[in-house]
């Protein structure tokens, strides 16, 4: 998911006509930190930390990529192989298949400016 290409799909439906919706996101990265078993069915439970860089991204983007990878691991997306294989080339198609992260569950840890000559403002 990484790259340049139209993440339309990735933005809030209301939001995807406001703006040119061709970005680059430079880095996605995923960090499996806690791993255990469900005590009601034997399920795996996983806390994992998402690591997304690009410039600037669309409204609930980051929400949707997480939300889309997260169904993607857990096999509930239908018809994998050929929406895969066809990913870039219809967003609103694959718009259905997208379910956002909860909010409840995402921070923002860190946002980065890099402006030529100005010093980062002291915390």
């Amino acid at each position: 998911l990484t790259g340049t290409h139209d993440y339309s799909a990735f933005v809030h439906a209301s939001a995807r006509s406001l703006r040119d919706n061709n970005m680059t996101v430079s880095r996605l990265d995923f960090e499996l930190i806690k791993s255990e078993s469900s005590v009601k069915d034997g399920a795996p439970i996983c806390e994992v930390r998402f690591l997304v860089e690009a410039k600037g991204f669309g409204r609930s983007q980051v929400r949707n990529l997480i939300g889309f990878l997260v169904d993607l691991c857990r096999g509930a997306v239908p018809d994998m192989a050929s929406l895969l294989s066809n990913l870039w080339l219809n967003p609103n198609e694959l718009a259905k298949h997208i379910n956002a992260a909860p909010a409840c569950g995402l921070c923002l840890e860190k946002v980065t400016y890099k402006s030529a000559g100005k010093q980062p403002c002291p915390n």
